[in-house]
């Protein structure tokens, strides 16, 4: 995620205190750690498989004890816990990240994908303010 959209994100991300948030994907860890200084999450959970950027963001998230950075593939991830969960991932997986979404995530969890639609959902809000688009979904009951 570029960090000129980070803002974009916190914004329709709406946290409440208390949240759980799960990154999948978590790159350098910029995100998590931005919703860490800006919001009363009670926990942030970022999984990445490239080890450079896995060692990265557990070394800038050590001063968040609310933040796990997981060197682990998503896929084997737990996201019942989830009331928002982060992508920016290319869109041939989306069809069976959709199916992993909407078995997992409770009702009215919260989705924001960067860049990329997930098919077959129908987003509840679209932001369009830079060349980056930001898909917002919420899981129904």
């Amino acid at each position: 995620t570029h960090q000129v959209d980070l803002e974009r994100v916190l914004k329709l991300a709406d946290l409440q205190p208390g949240q759980t948030v799960y990154e999948l994907g978590c790159g350098d860890g910029r995100l998590l750690i931005e919703i860490a200084k800006r919001t009363s999450a009670k926990q942030l959970v970022g999984y990445e498989i490239s080890l450079l950027f896995y060692l990265i963001a557990r070394l800038r998230s050590l001063c968040h004890k609310n933040i796990q950075i997981r060197f682990q593939d998503f896929w084997h991830a737990d996201l019942r816990e989830a009331n928002l969960v982060y992508v920016f991932l290319t869109p041939r997986i989306h069809e069976r990240l959709r199916h992993k979404l909407e078995h997992e995530l409770k009702p009215g969890a919260k989705v924001i994908c960067y860049t990329w639609p997930i098919e077959g959902w129908t987003p509840i809000h679209i932001d369009r303010v830079t060349a980056r688009t930001l898909y917002v979904y919420i899981r129904p009951a």
